[in-house]
């Protein structure tokens, strides 16, 4: 800890870092299920799927950078952003779907009765209200960037955990989009590229 903080300010440091634990984890969680549902029911996550799961790790990398570097500002603002662009991704995904077309049927199970892109759409809507409530309650307070996670052993064990986490199961979907889509081809739903010898159909589902 650079410099001593009041009990009342300590208090706001720790629910900052666990806000950002809780973020990581509910983020880990979302792409735990996609994961089990590709890799264990054998759904094959359509291009747009990839792309939201690229948001997702975006989202993680300034929470990460949080814990390493200390409360930032910049950071938040960037995973605001990133929310941002996951909201409209995963809304385009579900506007393509709002009126059936035959030969496009959606992508995936459904988990608790609303496929992925819809959970998407409620989680970057959740992510932003949260946002907007932290920097509504916390504010910008000076003293946030006085103390690290250091300060905080148990929250640091678990964010160390999730971080690690997060890495892994991000190298895991690096090297599946790699077996799924090869290198510079487009993604489909049908089977994996390097896995198969036949090209997908030429209409494929997106």
């Amino acid at each position: 800890m650079k410099q001593s903080l009041t009990k009342k300010n300590r208090r706001w440091v720790r629910f900052n870092y666990l806000y950002l634990v809780a973020v990581l984890l509910g983020i880990n969680v979302i792409l735990t299920a996609a994961m089990y549902l590709q890799y264990v029911d054998g759904e094959i996550p359509c291009g747009l799927c990839l792309l939201q799961r690229l948001f997702f790790f975006a989202i993680c990398f300034p929470i990460i950078l949080s814990f390493r570097e200390g409360y930032s500002l910049q950071n938040m603002g960037l995973s605001i952003l990133v929310t941002v662009f996951l909201l409209v991704v995963s809304l385009r995904q579900m506007l393509m779907h709002v009126v059936n077309r035959p030969g496009y049927p959606w992508v995936g199970s459904a988990i608790f009765g609303f496929h992925m892109p819809v959970w998407s759409i409620m989680l970057s809507i959740f992510l932003l209200l949260v946002y907007a409530l932290k920097l509504s309650i916390i504010k910008h307070r000076d003293f946030l960037k006085l103390a690290s996670v250091e300060a905080f052993p148990r929250i640091k064990m678990i964010a160390n955990f999730l971080i690690w986490y997060t890495i892994v199961i991000l190298g895991i979907n690096f090297i599946s989009v790699i077996v799924q889509c090869g290198v510079f081809r487009m993604c489909h739903t049908m089977n994996y590229r390097l896995l198969s010898s036949s090209e997908a159909p030429s209409q494929i589902r997106r």
